[in-house]
């Protein structure tokens, strides 16, 4: 018997499918903490082949990447000040459970709080870990190679006079 298909592997079919898309993932691993719930964050970089500024088609075409998945979140695209803000669907997603016991022992014992048994105390914990899948579509490929290295999330949409452009 098979184990049915992850979010992550359904993603990666869509994206696979699509053949007017360019895109390219990016993994970040690490284990969760107090300020993260997530062991993984896989970025995929998406970009239409043929590039497009204009934010209703851009809109049009994340919204349809995925056919099938619901996000957990979408941050649409907009325009502000003169920039275009890229847009992204997060997906989420169980990937098993960490377990860690931690003992604490003291060595003064003339004073031990309640909780602890012959100076020590164990406490038990269980957490989710999750992976995120985020998955970011840009204008065009060379903004989407671009933030694999950490470019921006949002590009100039004003005229650039110093270029000859109206």
């Amino acid at each position: 018997m098979s184990k049915p298909a992850t979010k992550y592997s359904k993603i990666l079919d869509a994206l696979k499918r699509n053949k007017k898309i360019f895109f390219e993932t990016v993994l970040s691993e690490h284990l969760s903490t107090e300020f993260t719930c997530y062991s993984q964050i896989v970025y995929c970089h998406v970009a239409p082949v043929k590039g497009t500024f204009k934010m209703e088609e851009l809109q049009k075409l994340m919204v349809s990447l995925i056919p099938g998945l619901e996000p957990t979140r979408r941050d649409n695209f907009y325009k502000d000040s003169g920039m275009l803000h890229f847009g992204r669907l997060c997906f989420e997603e169980f990937i098993g459970e960490e377990h860690f016991i931690r003992t604490i022992t003291l060595t003064d014992t003339d004073m031990l709080p309640k909780d602890f048994i012959n100076g020590e105390l164990k406490i038990e914990r269980r957490n989710r870990v999750l992976r995120r899948i985020i998955v970011k579509l840009f204008p065009n490929v060379k903004i989407a190679k671009h933030a694999i290295t950490g470019g921006d999330n949002q590009v100039s949409i004003k005229p650039d006079r110093k270029r000859g452009a109206k």
